[in-house]
């Protein structure tokens, strides 16, 4: 994780994923960067985990270690905000995510098409 603060004066991106019949692993950025605003619904009854990847590389569902993994609440069709500390989640290898049924660092089990939704916003915090 970057230690040094967000710099100031560089925009924030919007993203936003609507799932596959996959895992969704989606390559966001391949640089450092800074997660200011990460939320997500779940239409399904049992509930969906996001897995958060600092890395420049693509991501293997199951393989690779996720950072961060959060619980997405089964029927939160309204969206869920997740925690992101004042000065956004610090990533300094890039950002990419994944979604799973299963909190399980190894777990490859797919969601359904439109099942999950999830929209983040994210900056460079490339100093170099």
């Amino acid at each position: 994780m970057l230690k040094n603060p967000i710099p100031e004066g560089i925009p924030s991106t919007p993203g936003k994923l609507i799932s596959a019949n996959s895992t969704n692993a989606t390559k966001v950025t391949g640089e450092p960067t800074a997660i200011d605003f990460l939320t997500a619904s779940n239409t399904n009854a049992s509930p969906r985990y996001l897995k958060l990847y600092n890395t420049r590389a693509t991501v293997v569902v199951g393989t690779t270690i996720p950072t961060n993994t959060f619980l997405i609440p089964g029927n939160s069709g309204s969206g869920t905000n997740l925690p992101v500390p004042p000065k956004g989640l610090q990533y300094d290898e890039g950002f990419a995510f994944a979604i799973t049924a299963s909190a399980a660092d190894n777990d490859t089990t797919v969601v359904a098409a439109s099942e999950v939704i999830v929209n983040y916003q994210f900056r460079s915090t490339n100093q170099g």
